[in-house]
């Protein structure tokens, strides 16, 4: 740079201004701009980690509703087996809603010809950690101990034997319990 004395000091075309001629706008901005890609980085690996939980939980979910189904079948088959017409049921409903992996009913009824089962409980697993929550609908009890990742055979079988206890708190419908027909063996 080329000044005489008395005049200021102008970087010509070719010199670059040092750092500490930089206006501090273009600092704030550059550590704005770090600052937003850092929250962003941020948010992309929490939504990665979500979107992660997720797909684990639908794959859980997948075993835990087959053991679901398969505690159902031992369940019903020991109700078969003494001539009761009782019979647990669950129907997955088509529509899991926002935030679902699943969402369904667990019924325990009579078998037909007779009354449909009624849905006893709701049951919905939550998406974001694969907690599995039945709301008895009579009671608006909710049972939340249950996630995809520990609801095993026993915890079934606990739920069923627990929906059964209810059902005869309430007293069984005695027309509903004669043996089937096919059940009776010969002795009609």
């Amino acid at each position: 740079m080329n000044a005489s004395p008395g005049t200021a000091c102008r970087p010509t075309e070719q010199e670059e201004p040092s750092m500490s001629d930089e206006h501090p706008l273009e600092q704030l901005l550059r550590e704005a701009k770090d600052k937003d890609d850092l929250n962003a980085a941020v948010v992309d690996a929490e939504h990665r980690k979500t979107l992660e939980l997720q797909e684990r939980v639908q794959a859980r979910w997948v075993q835990s509703k087959a053991s679901l189904i398969d505690e159902i079948e031992r369940a019903n088959a020991v109700l078969a087996k003494h001539a009761l017409r009782e019979r647990y049921a669950f129907r997955e409903l088509p529509d899991s809603g926002p935030g679902n992996i699943s969402r369904g009913n667990l019924a325990l009824g009579y078998a037909p010809p007779s009354k449909s089962a009624r849905a006893e409980y709701d049951l919905t697993v939550i998406a974001s950690d694969g907690r599995i929550t039945l709301l008895h609908r009579a009671s608006g009890q909710r049972h939340q101990n249950l996630t995809v990742f520990t609801a095993l055979g026993k915890n079934w079988e606990a739920i069923l034997t627990g929906l059964y206890r209810d059902h005869l708190k309430k007293g069984r419908e005695t027309a509903q319990n004669l043996p089937l027909a096919g059940d009776l063996g010969g002795r009609a």
